[in-house]
């Protein structure tokens, strides 16, 4: 792999149909998320897809649950009312009764009852979150002093910060996975304790970048190698992603 170039984001979004495969007619459309403004167009081939939901399924499983069969709320992005709507309920049922999807723009310190009792209501095996969410809804529940058991929490989508990981153990009593990915689907790693990722072998080739070395840490950029996506391999791609262990 060395004799290749080191690929960067911007050639991929001016020159998309130069990377992709032979399979590309037999795909799925996807896009970075665009915090830069600039999204990104994607193709994921059919073998991409599967092995994502199987690395997916061992972080569930390394929790202790069944992604096959899982009782799962989901404290995310979804879009269940208008947000000036402030009456209940701000959530809805999906996958036959075994999917709770919460609205993470209604809640509030006014709202928090109802989400409470929603979630012991349902009691979920896993409640599968948005940093930031949970973040916001464990504060209120810490602040209200309610009683409220999860025993597993699924993070994912952003960076979940460590004091974070108390929070939600404050919070929730649970226990908690983070896992790190990307739209580009080029490296996948997955966390059980706090600062401690581990890549996931077979997913991709994942090469680490020095960057810089500074307070007894040294800081590298994940530059990945799809093995699975034929619709649009990426060699050597820049993730634009640092992780930081010791020196």
């Amino acid at each position: 792999l060395d004799r290749w170039p080191v690929l960067e984001k911007d050639r991929v979004r001016e020159q998309a149909s130069a990377f992709r495969g032979n399979t590309a007619w037999l795909a799925a459309r996807a896009s970075t998320g665009g915090t830069t403004g600039m999204p990104l167009e994607l193709l994921r081939s059919p073998e991409s897809i599967v092995i994502e939901q199987a690395c997916l399924d061992v972080v569930m499983q390394e929790l202790g649950v069944d992604a096959r069969v899982v009782r799962m709320a989901v404290l995310r992005g979804d879009n269940i009312k208008d947000p000036d709507d402030l009456q209940p309920p701000f959530w809805e049922s999906a996958v036959g009764g075994r999917r709770l999807l919460l609205s993470s723009n209604h809640v509030s310190a006014a709202t928090l009852p109802h989400y409470v009792e929603a979630l012991r209501s349902f009691a979920p095996e896993v409640l599968w979150v948005y940093p930031s969410a949970i973040e916001h809804f464990c504060s209120l529940v810490i602040a209200a002093g309610a009683k409220l058991h999860v025993p597993r929490v699924l993070s994912s989508s952003e960076v979940l910060k460590p004091e974070s990981w108390a929070l939600i153990d404050a919070a929730l009593g649970a226990r908690i996975a983070d896992y790190y990915g990307q739209a580009e689907r080029v490296a996948f790693a997955y966390s059980l304790i706090p600062r401690e990722y581990r890549f996931l072998p077979g997913y991709a080739y994942v090469e680490l970048s020095p960057q810089e070395t500074e307070g007894g840490w040294t800081s590298y950029e994940i530059v990945g190698t799809s093995l699975w996506n034929t619709a649009m391999p990426l060699v050597r791609y820049r993730t634009g992603d640092l992780i930081r262990v010791p020196a």
